[in-house]
Parts: C-alpha cells; sequence; structure tokens
C-alpha cells in the first residue's frame, strides 16, 4: 500500500472504502493529480491528469451545477470529468482493486496512457 501523504489524504477523508464505481465522489482534485476518469463513449476507464485548475460548470441530471476538471487521458486527450457525477475517481490503491474487478485492464491502461502521465506515476513510485 501507498504511503505516501496524497494516499494518506485520502484514507482520512473518506475513512472506510466503502462505494462503487457508480458513485460520486466529493473530492477536489488538485492539478497535475493522476486520476481515473470513465469515458461513455467507449464505456471504460482510462487513467489521466489533471491539467489545470480551470474548472468548468455542468449540469447533473437534476439540474444541480457540479464542478468538472480537465484532465487529459489516452496520450492527447482531454475533456472535463467531474467527481460528483460519478466518472472521476482518484488514483488510490482502493480504486485501482475496484477497476480489476469491474474487469478493467488496470495495468494495459496504464501502460498505454504515455509517457507524461507515466513519468508522474513513476516519480510517486507507483510504475516502472
Amino acid at each position: 500500500m501507498r504511503q505516501d501523504s496524497e494516499e494518506s489524504e485520502y484514507s482520512s477523508s473518506y475513512g472506510e472504502f466503502d462505494y462503487d464505481l457508480d458513485d460520486e465522489l466529493d473530492f477536489t482534485p488538485k492539478s497535475g493529480q493522476v486520476v481515473w476518469v470513465y469515458v461513455k463513449d467507449m464505456a471504460t476507464w482510462y487513467p489521466g491528469f489533471v491539467m489545470n485548475l480551470r474548472c468548468k460548470d455542468i449540469r447533473d441530471r437534476h439540474g444541480r451545477i457540479q464542478m468538472a476538471y480537465p484532465v487529459k487521458y489516452r496520450r492527447n486527450l482531454r475533456r472535463h470529468f467531474s467527481s460528483m457525477l460519478g466518472e472521476m475517481k482518484p488514483d488510490t490503491q482502493e480504486v485501482r482493486q475496484l477497476l480489476a474487478e469491474a474487469g478493467v485492464d488496470v495495468r494495459m491502461q496504464l501502460s498505454e496512457a504515455g509517457d507524461e502521465l507515466n513519468d508522474k506515476l513513476r516519480r510517486r513510485g507507483l510504475w516502472r
């Protein structure tokens, strides 16, 4: 298990890990943070990273305004995602486990993520 400050931040702020991939997760990502995003068009999850903190307001299915963050994923694709819509999760061991249980090939997705993302993961000791 990771012992960096980011992991302990998630552990302490979310307590017990008891949510599903579909669930909303109220977290505010930081610029450069590695996240997993659900791309509806492809019906799968991809690793990416938050590019900057220029958020965009989007409406959820109930008409409430939610913050969406710009994420770069699949080497050069960019789009806004919102954790409160269940389409963005932090890169934690627990999320990776949920992804694997849902049939996502986490290792393959990470290996195909591109050099920029893999450099970020290597600096955090999460990828070779």
